[in-house]
């Protein structure tokens, strides 16, 4: 079993047909308007794909998003999800309507995924800055 993508972005869209649509990418940095205090972002979406999953029957998963260097609370999101067998891999769409951030600096988005026959543990980073103040 391994992590085949995992994105951040601000929407996701499964269409017709199986086509998934990405609102919004990030990369490693979200930019939010200046500001003091908690940073409130109204949508964030993760979407994560796991490989090597053949003959597997069943996907547990967590996911945590803390400040760096903290330990993790309670998951920010969590499942069990039946797998097709015969497929190498499954999504795994978290929507988490609004998200609060205590304020700008570096947060760790750890993910926990298990099956009958192995755990996994990846941790991906992300930084949350606020833009500069006009003038």
């Amino acid at each position: 079993m391994w992590l085949r993508a995992l994105i951040v972005c601000d929407d996701i869209r499964l269409e017709a047909g199986g086509t998934v649509s990405l609102i919004g990418v990030y990369a490693d940095k979200i930019l939010v308007p200046p500001g003091d205090g908690e940073i409130l972002v109204p949508r964030l979406a993760i979407y994560t794909i796991v490989a090597g999953l053949t003959d597997v029957s069943e996907i547990s998963w967590q996911q945590w998003l803390t400040a760096d260097r903290s330990e993790p609370g309670s998951p920010v999101a969590a499942g069990r999800d039946p797998h097709d067998p015969g497929a190498d891999e499954h999504r795994i769409v978290n929507l988490m309507t609004p998200l609060a951030f205590p304020g700008p600096g570096r947060y760790r988005l750890a993910s926990e995924l298990e099956t009958r026959r192995e755990r996994r543990s990846i941790d991906h980073y992300l930084t949350v800055e606020r833009l500069a103040r006009a003038g």
